[in-house]
């Protein structure tokens, strides 16, 4: 890869790198992309000189989808190619890589270096992400779409998805998609346990109570004044925390978007404890039931009945992620849907 030559040329299933102007305190791209595939080299398995060439070949290419990925995000992380705990890590994705050649696993194993060598110290997050690059491999993409399902309902909040029809679209275009061939099988979750990416426990819990935790806000049909004065009695100062209903703005619902957020702001707006209880009984009393939910979803998206299918007759309903399981289920979020990474907001269940 010559740095200087600015002119290219591609053929079919080539991957083309090209940088100008870029200057580095440590090491050159050239030199780290030369270090990463000399391990590759030294370490990779003896094969056929067919599938060597092969083997290769791919090995060139995640290794140049990296250093570019890497290149666009941090520039000054590909020092990090000097590292051997890294070196280990960026060839085990090589390995994986090369034995399959799929774009999508490809895609995965990039995201997760990039992340990968933006950890300088030696810290859980860096274990996570060498793990999950190991653990990657073992997984189908069924399997890894599902663990994206459990990481996009149980463990985030799409800050976006603030309105009845907004949320409708992350369930259709971000959810969805991912649920079409995930089977309900107990084995295709015991796996995932094998690999230790989650855990399947003896409690459950229901898909309409995780909406209305999380989007507590989008299904509120409303209060009228007459309820929300006899619930804030003499403390009117409550009344800032109320907006007109997103479904009725003749209606007053709580600002806030779900009992988790809700709990958070309050406290730290230092309201004392009996205050905050009267605002969650307001958010609360103006919810719809889990029925109703179930059935407004699927009124609106009448596809959504498959994803409520799968959760009531699968371990879906009972998966707990491990901090593995997070890291790639966060990854493939990137990846298949690349516009929702933006619109994360972790810290649930």
């Amino acid at each position: 890869m010559d740095l200087s030559n600015q002119k290219q040329s591609s053929g079919d299933n080539s991957f083309n790198l090209q940088a100008k102007a870029i200057v580095f305190s440590g090491i050159s791209l050239e030199q780290a992309r030369q270090i990463a595939l000399d391990v590759y080299r030294a370490n990779a398995l003896e094969l056929k000189e067919i599938a060597q060439q092969t083997a290769l070949h791919r090995a060139e290419v995640i290794t140049d989808k990296f250093f570019s990925k890497l290149l666009s995000v941090n520039p000054s992380c590909v020092e990090a190619s000097r590292d051997p705990d890294f070196q280990y890590t960026l060839f085990e994705a090589q390995k994986s890589f090369s034995r399959s050649g799929d774009e999508t696993l490809g895609d995965l194993l990039v995201n997760l270096l990039v992340r990968r060598a933006e950890e300088k110290g030696r810290s859980l997050k860096q274990l996570v992400l060498n793990e999950a690059v190991l653990t990657i491999q073992k997984l189908t993409q069924e399997q890894i779409d599902v663990l994206t399902v459990a990481f996009l309902l149980r463990y985030t909040r799409i800050y976006k998805a603030l309105t009845p029809q907004s949320f409708f679209e992350f369930i259709e275009k971000d959810i969805l998609p991912l649920t079409l061939s995930a089977p309900k099988a107990d084995s295709f979750y015991h796996h995932l346990v094998y690999t230790g990416t989650a855990t399947v426990q003896m409690t459950s819990i229901s898909l309409p109570a995780i909406f209305l935790a999380i989007y507590g806000g989008v299904f509120s049909k409303g209060l009228t004044q007459d309820q929300v004065n006899s619930i804030i009695r003499d403390d009117v100062s409550l009344a800032r925390f109320l907006i007109p209903c997103l479904r009725n703005k003749d209606l007053l619902q709580v600002r806030f978007q779900g009992l988790e957020v809700l709990n958070g702001s309050l406290s730290n707006e230092g309201l004392e404890e009996d205050a905050i209880a009267i605002v969650r009984q307001l958010h609360n009393t103006g919810l719809l039931s889990e029925n109703e939910v179930v059935s407004e979803i699927i009124e609106s998206l009448p596809s959504a009945s498959s994803l409520f299918q799968l959760w009531n007759n699968s371990a879906l309903k009972n998966l707990v992620l491990t901090s593995v399981g997070i890291a790639i289920g966060h990854a493939n979020a990137w990846v298949r849907s690349g516009h929702i990474g933006n619109r994360i907001v972790w810290g649930h269940r």
